[in-house]
């Protein structure tokens, strides 16, 4: 009797033990299949913000391509305005440099001298020609063919300058000046500062070019060149 009893137990206990070692067996199973739908979740979460990304990069250079073309074309309209302005200029010299005590030239300014409160301009002129008139300047300058001058004037002038010169001019105690400043013409009351500044930081030939009007020997207005 007893005999029979241990042998049930004993099977129990083993029928027992199966079963626990199939239902770990089972979770192992379970497991990696969780495992492998999270890594599937976060590739996906990941694909989308590459996509999401990539969007914000062509928005940005959409964007980034909108603001060029509007700045090129607020280049292109200031462009316009100073070259009409200057237009305006060369009618408006062609009249008043008719006027007996009126001089007008154009020129760097090669140094300053203040004697007794009075400022002078050491002034190197020069001549801008364009067009035809450059390239026959440019052709007896350097001694090159027509096809060699016309490569030498892309922006269609021609600063000429032979050689230089130091003419100096007392300025006026009222004179007016004017600057370029993001394309445009601008007054200043600082001009001999702005002067001597660039003529400590630039080299002769990449000072700025004016106009000077000249009345009885004194500058009496300044206006800078623009230089495209």
């Amino acid at each position: 009797m007893f005999t029979y009893s241990f042998k049930n137990i004993g099977f129990c206990l083993i029928l027992l033990i199966c079963i626990t070692s199939l239902i770990g067996c089972q979770n192992q199973i379970e497991q990696p299949k969780e495992v492998a739908k999270n890594t599937v979740d976060i590739q996906n979460e990941m694909n989308e913000l590459k996509e999401e990304i990539i969007n914000l990069k062509t928005q940005n250079e959409q964007l980034m391509e909108q603001v060029n073309s509007f700045e090129s074309k607020m280049i292109d309209s200031k462009l316009d305005i100073m070259k009409e302005f200057y237009e305006q200029i060369y009618r408006l010299e062609h009249v008043v440099k008719r006027f007996p005590d009126l001089e007008i030239i154009m020129g760097k300014i090669i140094n300053v001298k203040e004697e007794n409160d009075t400022v002078f301009f050491e002034i190197d002129t020069v001549e801008w020609l364009g067009e035809e008139q450059a390239i026959q300047a440019i052709q007896e300058d350097e001694n090159l063919s027509r096809e060699e001058a016309e490569q030498q004037i892309p922006n269609g002038f021609y600063i000429r300058n032979i050689k230089e010169e130091r003419i100096p001019y007392q300025l006026s105690t009222d004179y007016s000046s004017y600057i370029i400043e993001e394309a445009s013409l601008k007054y200043t009351n600082e001009f001999i500062d702005i002067v001597n500044e660039y003529m400590e930081t630039y080299e002769e030939d990449y000072r700025p070019i004016y106009h000077f009007y000249i009345i009885e020997d004194e500058i009496v207005q300044i206006l800078e060149q623009y230089i495209p």
